[in-house]
Parts: structure tokens; sequence; C-alpha cells
């Protein structure tokens, strides 16, 4: 008897969270009312069946009602629920099943369930926007060929000392690794504030560069990664900008995002 009670209790315990837990399921089944109504019902019944209560299972299915993905239905409950608040509603769980089931079959008839509400048109709209527009953020090709160039010449796997900055293997003295690492080093090192952009070493000029962050054999003014970067971010600019102009009057929360956008890069 003792463990009958417990499994009792427990099973009781778990009907009552299922009706509580009502709308994620309504959002699981995508708003089905007849999977809905039978779910809630065979849980109802086996609560009721085990001589305990619902507490306002009328509360229980609008809140459920509520998450179903069809603006038209989600309307019409409003209504009802409103009026059922304010009194002027007497309604019974059975009475509103057999409304929500009503405008269910009525709604499916006319070909209007499962219609959106212009805020989630609007929505969806921007995401799409949204989405097209960070496509068109993605690294330019010239910019990846430039970073790959970058490393590259941190590796040593550019020519130094020649005018054409073209890649070759590197033919390192492996002989004397400790040299080589001082030598790398101070390359990486730039200068202090103050202190010159240009030094001599072992009879050799050298320029910091702070589009490479190191000392190589060109100019900083004509590094041509720091030229294509600034392009690049001219035109992405000037990009943002365009999107920006081309937003409607109604839709001022893409034009404020924009302008934001536009803000940003150029602060950078």
């Amino acid at each position: 008897m003792a463990l009958a009670t417990i499994n009792s209790v427990a099973t009781t315990k778990t009907l009552r969270s299922n009706l509580r837990e009502l709308p994620t399921f309504c959002s699981t089944i995508k708003g089905d009312i007849k999977l809905l109504h039978s779910y809630f019902d065979s849980n109802y019944t086996q609560i009721i069946a085990r001589s305990a209560t619902v507490d306002d299972p009328v509360d229980i299915l609008f809140s459920a009602y509520m998450v179903v993905p069809c603006n038209n239905f989600r309307s019409y409950i409003k209504c009802k629920q409103d009026a059922y608040t304010d009194g002027t509603l007497t309604l019974a769980h059975k009475e509103l099943i057999m409304l929500a089931t009503n405008k269910f079959n009525l709604l499916k008839q006319e070909g209007t369930w499962g219609a959106k509400s212009p805020d989630e048109d609007k929505i969806m709209a921007m995401q799409a926007e949204l989405t097209a527009l960070r496509g068109q953020f993605q690294l330019a090709p010239n910019l990846k060929r430039a970073a790959g160039a970058k490393d590259d010449d941190k590796a040593g796997g550019k020519k130094e000392g020649g005018g054409d900055n073209k890649k070759q293997k590197n033919k390192k003295n492996n002989t004397n690794k400790k040299e080589q690492k001082r030598d790398e080093n101070w390359k990486k090192m730039p200068p202090k504030e103050g202190e010159s952009h240009e030094k001599k070493v072992k009879g050799r000029t050298w320029h910091w560069c702070k589009h490479h962050m190191a000392w190589g054999n060109h100019k900083e003014e004509l590094c041509q990664l720091g030229n294509e970067r600034t392009n690049q971010k001219t035109h992405n600019l000037n990009q943002v900008a365009a999107q920006a102009a081309s937003a409607t009057v109604l839709n001022p929360e893409w034009q404020a995002l924009m302008a934001n956008m536009a803000r940003n890069m150029a602060d950078d």
C-alpha cells in the first residue's frame, strides 16, 4: 500500500507538470490543435481519475493557445481571454476546447491557417537583409591573399633585399638556430616612442611597417597591404552608407541600424 501511494503521488505530480508545460509542448508540435487537445485531455483525465484536481485548466489552455503559429487564431483566442478575464465571458475548459477546435477547422477551410502577423513579416525581412549584408562584409579575395603573404613574410618566406617581394622557399641556414632566432626577434620589435622608424642593420636599411608589424625593406606609406586595407575599408563604408540611404521611412529600425554600422566603421 505504501508503494502504491508513493507511485500515485509521483504520477500525479508528473501529470500536473505536463499540463504546466503545455505551451512548450504546443510549440514542439507546431500548434497542431487536435494533437494539443488530445495531450491535454489525456493528462487531465488521469489526474481527475486519481481524485486529484487541476488548478484553472482554462488558463492552462489559454497559455498554450498563445504560442500557436497562426496570427488569426491567436487574435481570436486573445479576444476570448480578455472577455474571460474581464468577467464578461464564463467558460469551462471543455467549452474553450470546443471554440478553439471550431476556429481551427474554419481557418483550415478558408486557407488562412498559419497567417503571420505584420511584425513577424517585418522581422523576417530584416533578418534576410542582415544575412545578405553580412555576406558583403566577408574578407575580399585580395585581402585574403595579402593575409597569406603576411604570414609568409613573418616566416621568412619573402625575399628580402629585392624590390619585387616575390615568395621564395625558406633557405635559412639551420646550422646556427640561436643566431637565426635572434635575427627573427629583432624584426618584430617595434620602435619605441620617439625613435626613428628607419634603421640600418648589417649595412642594410630597414623600415618599420605597422601593417605587417615588422621591420622590412619597404616604407610604411608604400606598403601594398596597407593600401589594400584602406581601399577595402572605404569600399565597405560606401556600401553601408548606400544601404542606410536606401532604407525606407517605413522601416526606421533598419535605417538606424545601418547608420550606426556606418558610424562604427568610420570610427574604426
